[in-house]
């Protein structure tokens, strides 16, 4: 069965790099719902780019909540990441395009 993938545009308003922020994003998600939800997900970090702060993520649509959720609550060590959902999408090109406005 093929499933359908959703991208989640996020901008981040903190210092982190991009295996940090996948290293964080996993755990969050793993602490929240578990391995074998995260393992069903699909996830992939898609996109990340230090210059404008900004991160694309893709997994199967079964999972949008789950991966609001889990950014809501991405912290490094204790402290809060600050990261925001600018768009939800069924198609990357739609998310290439908000990029250019950034």
């Amino acid at each position: 069965m093929r499933y359908k993938r959703r991208y989640i545009l996020l901008r981040l308003y903190d210092e982190v790099n991009s295996e940090e922020f996948e290293e964080i994003l996993i755990k969050t998600f793993c602490e929240l719902f578990g391995k074998i939800n995260f393992s069903m997900s699909g996830f992939k970090l898609f996109h990340y780019d230090n210059k404008h702060k900004v991160a694309i993520i893709r997994f199967h649509h079964n999972y949008i909540d789950e991966y609001r959720a889990a950014i809501f609550y991405l912290n490094k060590n204790g402290k809060k990441i600050q990261a925001r959902c600018v768009l939800a999408s069924g198609t990357y090109r739609r998310i290439k395009e908000r990029i250019k406005s950034f």
